[in-house]
């Protein structure tokens, strides 16, 4: 009776809740064995992920049935992708090749010759703002110098005390032909405030990004600490800026002017 009433439960029993479920865990370094916040992690073919923590690590459960390979990288590193079969589900150590920065036109110049310093956008600071307090959400705006020749010194970024002042954020820089989609960053650039209402410095200076026609500037806000919570990037009133927002798993984006976000940077520029 037993033996038949198993065949009988075996023949209703939805197939996909005999799935191989496995939970891999493990640590994204690079290839000094130096950990990699934030770096992504995709299944394929399912596009199903996660991002490594604050320090390197991360834990990703999947259908081993669907899933044929997990596909890792993050800005300034080469993409890799493994094979499901030759990773275990435990105490991986997935290392990264960092790309090769190429010494451009404006680094050479800027080795050679006089070197001058210019304000990029405008440092804006309004009593009325919005908050972004969304885990993978980018904000930013487009910002052109005066001169040629220049490159990105620093960018600031103004974080208000709400939730979580300490949170760590993105930096993504993209060409001004993209729309924002060719990153130009060149490593992975991680910042975070300290007590919050206060403008974040983050030095760009020795990456030599070229920005003669502009940039765009954005700024991804990740995991938010304790509370879960990311601080709130402020937007001023009354701008005719040129700006951007989108969830980074792509379904949505829009541009928009007006209501820019609190960002500002410096430049060099030579001649």
């Amino acid at each position: 009776m037993l033996k038949y009433l198993i065949v009988c439960l075996s023949l209703f029993y939805p197939k996909n809740t005999l799935a191989q479920i496995v939970t891999l865990n493990g640590t994204i370094t690079d290839e000094h064995k130096k950990a990699i916040p934030y770096a992504v992690i995709v299944s394929n073919p399912s596009k199903y992920g996660t991002s490594s923590d604050s320090i390197g690590q991360f834990s990703l459960t999947i259908n081993s049935d669907s899933v044929k390979a997990l596909i890792f990288y993050c800005i300034g590193f080469e993409k890799k992708e493994i094979s499901l079969k030759d990773l275990n589900n435990s105490n991986l150590v997935i290392e990264l090749q960092e790309t090769g920065i190429q010494l451009n036109d404006i680094s050479i110049l800027a080795k050679k010759n006089k070197q001058h310093s210019g304000v990029l956008g405008k440092k804006r600071l309004s009593r009325d703002y919005k908050s972004t307090d969304m885990y993978g959400w980018e904000e930013g705006i487009f910002l052109k110098p005066k001169h040629d020749h220049s490159y990105l010194n620093e960018i600031y970024v103004y974080v208000v005390k709400y939730q979580n002042p300490n949170a760590d954020f993105r930096i993504h820089i993209y060409a001004d032909d993209s729309l924002p989609e060719k990153e130009i960053t060149g490593r992975n650039v991680i910042a975070h405030g300290t007590e919050g209402n206060e403008w974040v410095r983050v030095d760009l200076s020795d990456l030599y990004i070229p920005i003669n026609n502009g940039v765009y500037v954005g700024v991804e806000w990740l995991h938010g600490g304790e509370s879960g919570h990311a601080i709130g990037l402020t937007r001023s009133y009354g701008t005719d800026a040129f700006c951007y927002n989108r969830n980074l798993d792509g379904d949505e984006y829009r541009y928009f002017k007006g209501d820019a976000p609190m960002i500002y940077g410096t430049y060099t520029y030579v001649k």
